[in-house]
C-alpha cells in the first residue's frame, strides 16, 4: 500500500523574491535612518561605535534589519557614514579635551574607519632638461676641441 504523501502549506508562505513579503519601504528606511542620525547629532549623544548606534535603537529598527536595510537600499549608506563619521570626531574631542585616554581614543577612530594622513613632498628636482640647440653646438665645439688639445698626447 502506497503511503499518502502529504504537504502541509502554510497559507501565509511566499515565494522567494515576493514583494508581499517585504515590510520595509526606502521611505520608510530613510525616515528611521534620519531620526538615528538626528539623535547622534545630539551633544547629549554617548555612542562611541555603529554596535552603539544599532543596539540604542533597536526600538526604530531591530539589529538584523539595520545592516538589511544598509544592503537593500544604498542611499542609508551615506547617513551611516555620516554617524561614523559624528562618532569619530566625538572620540578625537574627548581625546584632545583629556576626557578619554589618547591610545585606546586613537584605535577607536582608527576601527571606525579614521586613518592617519601623511604629507609627502617631492623634493626631487628634474635633471632631464632638454639643451637648446646653441647649447649643443657650444658641447660640441667644446669637444671638438678638447680632442685637439689631446692630440700631442696620442
Amino acid at each position: 500500500m502506497a503511503k499518502k504523501e502529504t504537504t502541509k502549506k502554510n497559507k501565509t508562505s511566499f515565494k522567494l523574491g515576493d514583494k508581499a513579503a517585504e515590510k520595509w519601504t526606502e521611505e520608510e528606511s530613510i525616515k528611521v535612518f534620519e531620526a538615528i542620525l538626528m539623535e547622534a547629532r545630539k551633544e547629549s549623544c554617548d555612542w562611541y561605535s555603529m554596535q552603539e548606534v544599532v543596539l540604542k535603537n533597536h526600538t526604530l529598527v531591530p539589529h538584523r534589519t539595520f545592516y538589511y536595510l544598509l544592503e537593500k537600499f544604498p542611499i542609508l549608506q551615506s547617513y551611516k557614514k555620516e554617524i561614523n563619521d559624528i562618532i569619530i570626531s566625538r572620540v578625537s574631542k574627548g581625546a584632545l579635551l583629556g576626557d578619554f585616554v589618547p591610545a585606546p581614543a586613537i584605535w577607536r577612530m582608527k576601527m571606525l574607519g579614521e586613518r592617519e594622513t601623511t604629507e609627502v613632498i617631492n623634493t626631487n628636482i628634474n635633471t632631464n632638461v632638454e639643451p637648446t640647440d646653441e647649447q649643443k653646438q657650444e658641447a660640441i665645439e667644446r669637444v671638438l676641441k678638447g680632442k685637439n688639445e689631446f692630440k700631442d698626447y696620442e
